[in-house]
């Protein structure tokens, strides 16, 4: 009988390159035109996503080449992301109109619109530089000749396993020490981990099957949660902090009325978010031990 073929970390490497990068080329001119928030939204994933998975088979990839990718990546992702969290902010204010007592006034979104203008010009002008169009030719160069070590022809299992198994303790040890009541930044911190663990284990879906599916999409549950929770934070202390500003003014009164009501829903779904991250994180415990 013919000995099964076993999976290369080069083979896999070359797969995740290929598709990030595709995806990061394909959200490039919908971000560039500025009409579709998903534009950026999905642009500064692919970037984010692809500087974390660098980091995962950073065993193969050349140092020099590592290190560009991933500060030009952290670089492009960061811009991208003050743009989105923003459009995310006025998203979810939006979400509340349906409620008389909490929907955002004019005054309130006026202030968002106003920051939007300005990260959305930062943007623009960022996807216009010499230094993003370096960044997009060192990606399509790195898809069609990677800058691989020796390393990559060892089978992907032997050299990446050792990786994800210390992103899954530090997670898992990360949420120990956070003990019963962790504060909002703990959380914070859990929800990173958790994402840069998934996509991990999202990789070694290529070589331990059902296993790593099981333990993504546990690890995707607790994500989520912890990414609403984060969203409705950032969302509750920029309403503290608009009612502020606006403390002494007189023409603020309503706008501070509606500010509070919508702190009080902010508030009510954090707790919400507070009582279901660890649920689904130690069911990607027990799902990690098992494969031991």
């Amino acid at each position: 009988h013919e000995e099964p073929r076993i999976l290369t970390a080069e083979a896999v490497a070359r797969e995740l390159l290929g598709r990030e990068v595709g995806n990061i080329l394909r959200f490039d001119p919908i971000a560039r035109l500025g009409h579709d928030p998903e534009g950026v939204h999905q642009l500064r994933v692919g970037s984010r996503r692809l500087r974390s998975e660098l980091h995962i088979i950073s065993p193969v990839i050349k140092s020099t080449s590592l290190n560009e990718l991933t500060r030009e990546l952290g670089w492009i992702s960061n811009i991208l992301g003050r743009l989105r969290d923003i459009d995310v902010l006025r998203k979810l204010l939006l979400s509340l109109r349906d409620d008389s007592l909490a929907g955002p006034s004019n005054s309130v979104l006026s202030e968002l619109d106003h920051d939007r203008h300005r990260e959305r010009s930062r943007v623009g002008d960022a996807l216009d530089s010499r230094r993003y169009r370096r960044l997009i030719i060192s990606l399509t160069g790195a898809v069609l000749d990677p800058p691989f070590r020796s390393a990559a022809a060892q089978p992907a299992s032997d050299v990446f396993m050792p990786g994800l198994h210390d992103a899954w303790a530090l997670l898992f040890e990360t949420m120990d020490e956070s003990g019963p009541s962790p504060t909002n930044e703990e959380l914070h911190r859990l929800r990173i981990l958790a994402k840069k663990s998934r996509y991990g284990t999202e990789i070694a879906s290529s070589f331990l099957d059902t296993a790593a599916d099981e333990i993504a999409a546990a690890l995707a549950s607790a994500q989520t949660v912890l990414g609403t929770l984060h969203d409705h934070v950032v969302a509750a202390n920029y309403l503290v902090n608009v009612q502020s500003v606006h403390e002494e003014d007189s023409e603020w009164t309503t706008p501070r009325i509606a500010a509070a009501a919508m702190i009080d829903q902010m508030t009510e779904s954090i707790e919400r978010c507070r009582l279901q991250w660890r649920e689904p994180l130690e069911r990607a415990r027990e799902l990690v031990a098992a494969l031991s």
